[in-house]
């Protein structure tokens, strides 16, 4: 596995994980589909509810996160995403994305080039 991350300062940190996995295809899928039973896969999830189906192999979702003391407990809203690819190169895409909550109103945060390229 290979993890990449981006910290620009006052922004949020963005990470990418590379991984080539042999495992059955419906266990990966039970990442996309079974939300709800996060709590039971990883130990520091609390709760993981979909929130809305944006289509088949998209979904908001949130989660619970509970750490130990000293680090606060945090909630995540995000929009997970997979794309099939195996036709073009054997592999599965999944992409997810945090949201961001202001006034009860989710939003997709986008930072916008300086100037045009």
């Amino acid at each position: 596995m290979t993890i990449k991350y981006k910290a620009e300062k006052g922004q949020s940190v963005g990470l990418k994980f590379e991984m080539e996995i042999d495992i059955p295809i419906i266990h990966l899928l039970a990442l996309v589909y079974e939300v709800d039973l996060y709590n039971h896969w990883f130990p520091f999830l609390k709760r993981g509810v979909e929130l809305k189906t944006v289509h088949r192999a998209a979904k908001i979702c949130y989660t619970e996160m509970s750490f130990p003391p000293p680090i606060a407990n945090r909630e995540v809203y995000f929009l997970g995403c997979g794309y099939d690819r195996l036709q073009q190169n054997g592999s599965i895409f999944l992409n997810v994305k945090t949201v961001h909550v202001v006034n009860d109103s989710l939003f997709f945060p986008t930072k916008l080039p300086s100037k045009a390229t």
